[in-house]
């Protein structure tokens, strides 16, 4: 009897331990995780973000706080965009130039510039526009904007002064003039020259050859290289404002890859507007990742000059609506996700961009707007394209963006 009791136990114990070895086979996170391994699995679900930080200067980055992920709550992003790391002068991403614009109208940018501006290359300040004076003659306007104590304090963090020039209130006609005219073609280049003379600034960012919406290209490609060389005689920097080569349904666009190849010599950077994809009668996607990388490939199939392409990278979204939409900024994002915090964002994984929808004021929204996981994505990108970025604008984004710079 005690012999056939032992042996039962002993079947017993055998049953027990199968069924264990059983259960641990099927489920995953049963006997077969390390603790390290448990962290890196968990590594970016909400749960694992921690206490809201202070907004400003803190000890931990974005990465530390396990917030750069593709899972995304509204509430992750209330409780986190104002905190960022405390080594505002530390780079993150150093394969290229990093350009960033400043607009007037969103003016947190101009703080954002001294603030992080070791990370940044170039900073465009939207200040300056050419108009046509009623004797034909040209002027800058908007030097009112142009504030020298801030200039010094952005130049001392590194970063160079590069304000954007937009040709403002142009009639055809004067296009028209200054493509036949040698004079007027001097007289806009004594112009635009001695401005950055007398502003003490680096060179100029020029948004130019979309305003004719692709026509005249190769009368728009020789003012821009006589500008671009005049420039580079005086040691000043040339960038130009370009828009993307490809649009939605494959549609060619306004500057192509031969345009890119004679001005490549002379021109320093390309600021690639490669954002505004989508728009109310088609939403969707701001700037699909794909899309991107082909444009840039389109301008310089061959890599040659790629270091002079300056990605574009939108800091703003699009908040599609019954009503249409329109754009929105960081701030006013913020306002609306923090009525519906426990709201999820969805990723598209062949666009690389997240987007939100909810219901408020008797409204759905859709809103696209990049994440600290969207634009990682698209700086790993300009690594591998081997080109750098830009943008637009710094005044629209969440301060804890810089950190991935």
């Amino acid at each position: 009897l005690i012999h056939f009791y032992k042996r039962f136990q002993m079947e017993k114990w055998q049953v027990y331990l199968s069924v264990l070895l059983l259960v641990a086979s099927i489920d995953p996170n049963f006997g077969t995780l390390s603790k390290s391994d448990k962290k890196h699995k968990e590594k970016g679900k909400s749960s694992d973000r921690g206490a809201p930080l202070p907004p400003g200067p803190n000890p931990a980055t974005v990465f530390e706080r396990n917030l750069v992920a593709e899972h995304v709550k509204a509430r992750d992003i209330v409780d986190h965009h104002a905190a960022y790391s405390k080594h505002t002068k530390k780079r993150n991403f150093n394969t290229g130039d990093v350009l960033g614009y400043v607009t007037p109208w969103n003016n947190h940018g101009y703080d954002i510039a001294k603030t992080f501006g070791p990370k940044f290359s170039l900073i465009s300040p939207v200040w300056l526009q050419v108009t046509v004076s009623n004797n034909d003659d040209f002027l800058i306007g908007g030097t009112h904007d142009v504030d020298q104590g801030w200039i010094q304090d952005v130049r001392k963090q590194g970063a160079r002064i590069v304000p954007r020039v937009l040709f403002d209130r142009w009639t055809g006609q004067n296009y028209v003039s200054l493509f036949q005219d040698k004079d007027k073609q001097q007289a806009l280049k004594e112009l635009l020259l001695n401005t950055v003379e007398q502003l003490k600034v680096d060179g100029i960012v020029l948004e130019f050859w979309s305003q004719l919406g692709g026509r005249a290209r190769p009368q728009v490609g020789t003012i821009v290289r006589d500008l671009a060389q005049a420039f580079n005689s005086k040691k000043y920097l040339f960038i130009l404002a370009i828009p993307p080569p490809l649009y939605q349904d494959d549609i060619e666009g306004m500057f192509l890859g031969e345009d890119f190849g004679r001005l490549a010599e002379n021109v320093d950077y390309f600021s690639l507007m490669t954002y505004d994809y989508s728009s109310p009668s088609r939403p969707g996607p701001n700037s699909p990742i794909s899309w991107m990388e082909k444009c840039v490939k389109l301008l310089d199939p061959e890599a040659k000059h790629r270091n002079k392409i300056l990605m574009g990278l939108n800091f703003y979204g699009f908040d599609y609506t019954s009503q249409g939409g329109g754009h929105i900024l960081g701030r006013d994002l913020v306002k609306k996700l923090e009525k519906v915090g426990g709201t999820k964002w969805s990723y598209i994984t062949d666009a690389g961009e997240h987007y939100i929808e909810f219901k408020t004021d008797g409204f759905k929204h859709r809103i696209f707007y990049p994440t600290l996981y969207s634009i990682q994505k698209r700086l790993r990108l300009a690594e591998e394209l081997g080109v750098g970025v830009s943008i637009w604008e710094i005044g629209q984004g969440l301060d804890y963006f810089y950190d991935l710079l």
